[in-house]
């Protein structure tokens, strides 16, 4: 594996890692609809399917989709711009 394969494959398992921390600390809705609908479970449901077993019309799960992916985009930045800074300081 060359370096730049291998700094590749780090960068994106600290990718995957932030994301991961970031969907765990959304509320408790939001983490249940993304983890519903990209099948963090295990299967992925359509945007229906996700309402119908909340109780919430497909609309409303849209927005809850909506408002999750922007958390975890913004912490996913937010824990990646912290990291390099602790790495540039340390």
């Amino acid at each position: 594996m060359s370096r730049a394969d291998l700094t590749a494959e780090l960068e994106a398992r600290e990718h995957r890692r932030l994301v991961e921390r970031a969907i765990a600390e959304l509320p408790g809705a939001d983490r249940r609809v993304v983890s519903l609908r990209f099948g963090l479970e295990g299967i992925s449901f359509s945007l229906g399917e996700v309402g119908w077993l909340l109780r919430v019309s497909a609309e409303r799960v849209r927005q809850i989709e909506a408002r999750a992916l922007r958390r975890v985009r913004s912490a996913a930045c937010t824990n990646r711009i912290a990291a390099r800074a602790a790495v540039e300081e340390g």
